[in-house]
C-alpha cells in the first residue's frame, strides 16, 4: 500500500472551543497529543484522550468539542494503487505504548517544517509506513483478507470488460451469493458490478468515437455490447448524447481548440516583417 501526503500540521486549541461539522476531500488522521473531548465521525461519537487518533475517510462529516486544552497533529493523505481501499475505516483508535503513530506524525511535521532535500518523498514514505503500523496495530488488513476476492474480481473485469461477463458466475467464484457480492462490491468501489463494467465500456467507446472513424456498430461490438441498439440506448443514458452526436460535438470542440491555438501562435502585425 502506498499513499500521498496532502497536508500535515500541528495545532493547539483552548478548552471550551470546538469545530463544527466539516469534511475533506482526502483521508485525515487527527492525533491527540494532549487534551480530552469528543469527536463525531459520521454517525458515531467518540471520546478522545492523549494517545488516541481519529481516522476520517474522504467526504465524511466530523466535528470536535474540546473539554480540555487540546494539542493535535493532523495529516491528510490519499491512497495510491491500494489493494485495500476499504481498509482505512473511520473511527477513533489508540496508539501503542511506543507511540508509533505519534512518532511518525512528528517526523512528518519535522520534514514539512525543515524542508530538507527530498522531503516530499519522505512525507509519502512516512504516511505509507503509518498506515502499515495502523493495520498491524488494529488488525485491519487481516480483516480485509475477505476483500481480496473482490479485488481479484475487479481485476478480472478490468481485463475482460469488452467480453461477456456473467456477474453471477463471478460472484460464485468469489465465494459469495449474487446479492452479497453486489453489496460488497458496491461498498468497496462505490458502484455496482454491472455499472462498473458499463462505465469501462462507455469510456472506451468515447475514446474510439473521439479518436477514430470506426463505425458505431463496430464500436458497439468491440466494446462488448450485445447489440448496436443496446449500445446507443445505454450510451445516451450515460453520456446524454447519442454516439454520433457525441462524435460530432467532440470533433467540433477539438477543431475549435486547435484553431484557437493556431491563432494564438500567429505573430501580431507590427509593421514590416523580416
Amino acid at each position: 500500500m502506498s499513499a500521498r501526503t496532502d497536508f500535515i500540521f500541528q495545532a493547539w486549541h483552548e478548552a471550551g472551543t470546538s469545530v463544527s461539522m466539516h469534511r475533506h476531500r482526502c483521508y485525515e488522521i487527527v492525533y491527540y497529543r494532549q487534551g480530552r473531548g469528543s469527536t463525531r465521525i459520521g454517525r458515531d461519537e467518540f471520546i478522545y484522550e492523549p494517545g488516541s487518533y481519529a481516522v476520517v475517510p474522504p467526504d465524511t462529516l466530523h466535528d470536535e468539542i474540546r473539554r480540555e486544552a487540546t494539542e493535535v497533529l493532523c495529516a491528510g493523505f490519499r491512497l495510491i494503487d491500494s489493494e485495500f481501499p476499504s481498509s482505512v475505516r473511520e473511527g477513533l483508535y489508540h496508539d501503542d505504548d511506543d507511540c508509533t503513530i505519534g512518532k511518525l506524525l512528528l517526523a512528518m511535521q519535522h520534514e514539512i517544517t525543515a524542508k530538507p532535500p527530498l522531503y516530499a518523498i519522505r512525507l509519502n514514505l512516512c504516511i505509507s509506513e503509518l498506515l502499515v503500523a495502523h493495520f498491524r496495530l488494529w488488525g485491519v488488513a487481516e480483516r480485509d483478507k475477505q476483500d481480496r476476492p473482490l479485488y481479484f474480481a475487479r481485476n478480472y473485469m478490468d481485463e475482460h470488460y469488452q467480453e461477456r461477463i456473467d456477474i453471477a458466475s463471478l460472484a460464485r467464484m468469489s465465494g459469495y451469493s449474487y446479492d452479497r457480492f453486489r453489496h460488497l462490491f458496491k461498498l468497496a468501489y462505490g458502484v455496482s458490478p454491472l455499472n462498473y463494467v458499463l462505465e469501462r465500456r462507455i469510456d472506451l467507446a468515447k475514446k474510439q468515437l473521439e479518436q477514430t472513424e470506426v463505425t458505431v456498430s463496430a464500436i458497439s461490438a468491440g466494446c462488448g455490447f450485445s447489440t448496436t441498439a443496446q449500445f446507443c440506448t445505454l450510451f445516451k443514458r450515460e453520456a446524454g448524447l447519442s454516439p454520433l452526436s457525441y462524435r460530432k460535438i467532440s470533433r467540433m470542440a477539438d477543431f475549435k481548440s486547435s484553431e484557437h491555438a493556431s491563432m494564438s501562435s500567429r505573430p501580431v502585425d507590427g509593421g514590416d516583417a523580416l
